[in-house]
Parts: C-alpha cells; structure tokens; sequence
C-alpha cells in the first residue's frame, strides 16, 4: 500500500487503528478481551515499522543509508528492548498494570502528532504525481503526466499486483528469503527472552521482577555497541565511492582521464552480518552454561 498510497497514508491510518486496539486493551475487562485487543493492536503496529526502511531508502542514497539505516534499526530494536525496563516495576503494588498500555497510547499518540504535523511525505512516485497535477492546474496543460498518472490499472488489482510481489520475491531472490529467516530467528530470539528472562533470573537467580526486567538494558548497550564500528564502515564505503574506473579518451591530440564512482554493491553490507552472527550463537551459549543455581556468586 505504501507503494501506492504513500508511505505517510499508511503511517496515518495504521497507528491511528494502533492507538485505538491499545485503549481497547486498556479498558478491557478480561483476559480474552486483552488478548484480542492486543492481537489487533500488534497487528497494526506492524506497518510503520515495516515501511520505515522504504522511508530510509527514499531519503538517502546508498552512501548516507550506511549512517540513517543503523539509527533506525538502535530505535527500533530499542522498543521492544527498553518497554519491559520501562513497565519493570508496573503490575508489583506501585502503579496499576494498566499503564503499560497507557503509557503505549501516549506515545503513539506523541508519534502521531508527528507525522502530521512535520513528517512530509518521501515517496518518489507519488511526489511526481502530485507535482504533474500542480503542473496541469498551473498550465491548463494536460501533458504534465507521471508514471502513476499513465498506470490506469484499478485501485484493487494494483493492491493485488503489490501484494502478490511479496510473495514472488522470496522465491525468485533466495537472498530476501534467507535474510528474512536470518530476521525471525533474530526476533525469535529477542521476544522469547521476555518469557526466558523471568526463568533465568527471578527462578533461578532469585531477583526480583523489576530487576529482572532492568537486565534488558545490557542488550541495548550490546546494540549501541555495535554502531561505534558505524563511521568506520562509512569511512570504507566512501573511499569505495570516490574509486572509479579510470577512462581515458584521446581526442586529436589531447587526452581526457574522467573518473566513473564506483557503487556501493548491497553485499558489502552482508559482512557485518556475519560477524554478528557467531556472536549471537556464542552469547546465547554463554547464557545457556551460566543458567546454573551453582553459577550464583555468593559473597562472603
């Protein structure tokens, strides 16, 4: 849709329908109720979350994406990573439960005001389609025409057409397929610690839950960690930018030496990637040995 629409009409009517399932999972009265209302609500926070790369790609070229796209990814890990520090001592006598999903609808409601109020959209197609009508109601000239405006496929079978684009590049590019799975497995990991956390360390290492929920922070230091090898990285892709093919011409008697950049390939990116990787196995190795009564330190 976001292909279609824009990024901002997703952003709009999708935490619009967010904040509207988080209060209803704020006022509900059962279980069931809960867990219905935050179903819909997950469902729809997943769209921002979701386009804000395409937001990214449309705002900086491959150069400058390798310093935004890491401060997007540190503020979106950062969420599900600082909520339970945020909610560690909510539901234990000091404030209601509750407020774990007020303190949600505030935010998102903050966010909101936002994209309305500042956020412009970025989408490149759209912003010519709306630059030809200005164009055609300026000039009474209806040549001013944009690649959306020359598509005269309905609405639906266009939504169908992206929809189905989806589906069709898992299967004809294995590397969306394998760096999708490289991803679930990564959220696999990080949202079954929320369960894993209370195992290890209220059971096992007797703290109690608003310490154990403060133990998240350590993985938001790993991840800022992480983004001090961000210039470096920057340094190297530029250098590789400013290289070229040097071409030389000769015309008469004078010789012309230009220079071609040379662009920045996407798996030069793969290689950070698997550096992560082992780390990942061996720290969730290390916490596997360490999940022990005997691993305790008890000073004497």
């Amino acid at each position: 849709l976001s292909e279609i629409l824009g990024r901002n009409a997703v952003y709009l009517v999708s935490t619009s329908l967010f904040m509207i399932f988080v209060m209803g999972s704020g006022l509900s009265p059962n279980t069931g109720a809960k867990l219905a209302f935050r179903f819909l609500a997950g469902v729809c926070g997943c769209p921002p979350l979701t386009c804000a790369g395409g937001t990214v790609a449309d705002i900086w070229d491959s150069k400058e994406k390798t310093l935004a796209f890491p401060v997007y990814a540190i503020l979106s890990y950062g969420g599900a990573i600082l909520a339970p520090v945020i909610a560690s001592y909510m539901g234990s006598g000091s404030i209601s439960y509750r407020w774990t999903d007020w303190i949600v609808l505030i935010m998102a409601g903050l966010v909101l005001s936002l994209i309305v109020l500042v956020q412009p959209e970025t989408y490149g197609p759209l912003l010519l389609r709306w630059k030809s009508k200005h164009l055609r109601q300026l000039t009474g000239d209806p040549r001013y025409l944009s690649k959306l405006d020359l598509d005269q496929t309905p609405l639906l079978s266009r939504i169908r057409r992206a929809c189905v684009r989806q589906f069709t590049l898992p299967i004809r590019e294995p590397i969306v397929l394998v760096l999708s799975l490289y991803l679930t497995v990564l959220y696999i990991v990080l949202f079954a610690f929320f369960v894993g956390y209370a195992d290890i360390f209220t059971d096992v290492h007797g703290m109690s839950q608003g310490l154990t929920n403060v133990v998240w922070v350590a993985m938001y230091v790993g991840i800022l960690l992480t983004g001090l090898i961000v210039p470096w990285i920057y340094r190297s892709h530029r250098k590789r930018g400013l290289k070229g093919d040097r071409e030389v011409s000769e015309i008469g008697d004078e010789t012309n030496v230009s220079e071609k950049p040379s662009t920045i390939q996407p798996e030069d990116r793969l290689w950070y990637a698997m550096m992560g990787a082992p780390a990942m196995t061996l720290s969730l190795f290390w916490m596997g040995w360490t999940d022990y009564v005997s691993c305790i330190y008890h000073p004497q």
